[in-house]
């Protein structure tokens, strides 16, 4: 099995002053985002990555996700990457440490300024910050 060959990183500033790796070249193999949601409600996500021969975090939502379904959302060539899912309208959420902005309703998609402010029109919530060990599928769980 091919492994996430690591030639070089920069660290950079993300939104909100929070920072992340980026990778200053690709490593072998695609690595796809997988969502599981194991909860009794519908879940939409939100992720923040590095597309494939990219070296910018595209952060986009909001993908739905099922109860019991598992879907792909996204592929890239970073080991690095984040994710938030919430419920819609309830204060339930999946989330994490990375400060990172999203807009709602949504869907949304744009890259990652450096800026340490969210627009009129954006809100900021924690992201989970996630880290592949090799290529090819990772799954993130939505457990009850």
């Amino acid at each position: 099995m091919n492994r996430f060959v690591v030639v070089g990183w920069a660290v950079g500033l993300g939104l909100l002053g929070a920072s992340f790796s980026v990778p200053v070249q690709a490593k072998e193999g695609l690595l796809t985002i997988r969502v599981c949601n194991r909860s009794a409600d519908d879940a939409l996500v939100a992720l923040s990555y590095v597309p494939p021969g990219e070296n910018r975090f595209l952060n986009e939502g909001w993908f739905r996700v099922e109860p019991g379904e598992c879907k792909n959302l996204a592929k890239t060539d970073n080991a690095n990457f984040y994710a938030y899912a919430d419920v819609d309208g309830t204060d339930r959420y999946w989330g994490g440490s990375h400060d990172l902005c999203v807009e709602y309703p949504g869907p949304y998609e744009f890259y990652s300024t450096g800026s340490d402010y969210c627009e009129a029109d954006q809100d900021v919530k924690g992201f989970v910050p996630m880290t592949a060990k090799e290529p090819g599928t990772y799954t993130w769980n939505l457990d009850p």
